[in-house]
C-alpha cells in the first residue's frame, strides 16, 4: 500500500502544475508512521530513503534509514487544498515554515531527488567511496584485523582486495561490507 502512493509520485505528468511540494517536520523517528497517515488522508508524500553501513556487534550490515531523519515531503496545491489536518496527522509536528510562511522546496531538487530513488523510495548504495590503491581494514571473516589494498570493485557488494600474506601477495573477493576505510 505505501509502494503504490510512491508511485504516483514518480508519474511526474499526472502531477497538477500547481502542485509544489512542501517539507513536514516529524515527531522523532515517526517518518513512516507520518507518511503512511498522511497517505490514508489522500495527500501525495515523498519519503526517501539511503542505505547506510552500520556495525553492530562487529558486523557491517546495510542499513535503510530515512534520507532527512525527521523530514518527509507532500505534495500540495496551497491554494486549494486543506492544510490544518496535516498538523494533526498522527506522526507529524509541522509544516516547515520560515516565519509565518511555508516556502515549497524547489523544483528542480524535488524532480532530482524522485528521479534517482529506486520503486521502493530508497537512494542506491554505491562503493564511490572506495577508490583503487586505497587501504582499507577487513574487519569479518578469517581475514579480519588485517589490512589490505584495495585493487577494484568487483561489483556492486563486492571488492577485489591485495593482501600480504606468507612474504607475498594474495589476491581476495570480499563483501563490501566486510571492509572499512583506514
Amino acid at each position: 500500500m505505501v509502494e503504490q502512493r510512491y508511485e504516483v509520485c514518480r508519474v511526474k505528468d499526472r502531477e497538477p502544475v500547481m502542485d509544489r511540494w512542501y517539507a513536514v517536520q516529524t515527531k522523532p523517528s515517526q517518518e513512516l508512521v507520518a507518511y503512511e497517515n498522511l497517505g490514508h488522508q489522500g495527500y501525495r508524500c515523498f519519503f526517501p530513503k539511503c542505505s547506510k553501513w552500520r556495525t553492530r556487534r562487529r558486523r557491517r550490515y546495510l542499513s535503510v534509514e530515512a534520507l532527512f531523519p525527521g523530514y518527509l515531503f507532500v505534495s500540495l496545491d496551497l491554494g486549494h487544498t486543506n492544510i490544518e489536518p496535516i498538523r494533526s496527522t498522527r506522526g507529524v509536528s509541522k509544516l516547515v515554515r520560515f516565519g509565518s510562511r511555508i516556502n515549497a522546496v524547489p523544483q528542480p531538487v524535488m524532480r532530482a531527488l524522485i528521479e534517482q530513488v529506486d520503486d521502493k523510495g530508497v537512494l542506491p548504495q554505491v562503493l564511490d567511496d572506495f577508490t583503487p590503491g586505497q587501504q582499507v581494514c577487513i574487519e569479518d571473516g578469517p581475514f579480519a584485523g588485517c589490512t589490505a589494498m584495495l585493487q577494484a570493485k568487483s561489483s556492486e557488494e563486492r571488492v577485489i582486495l591485495l593482501l600480504s600474506l606468507l612474504g607475498g601477495e594474495r589476491r581476495v573477493t570480499l563483501p563490501a561490507a566486510s571492509v572499512k576505510k583506514i
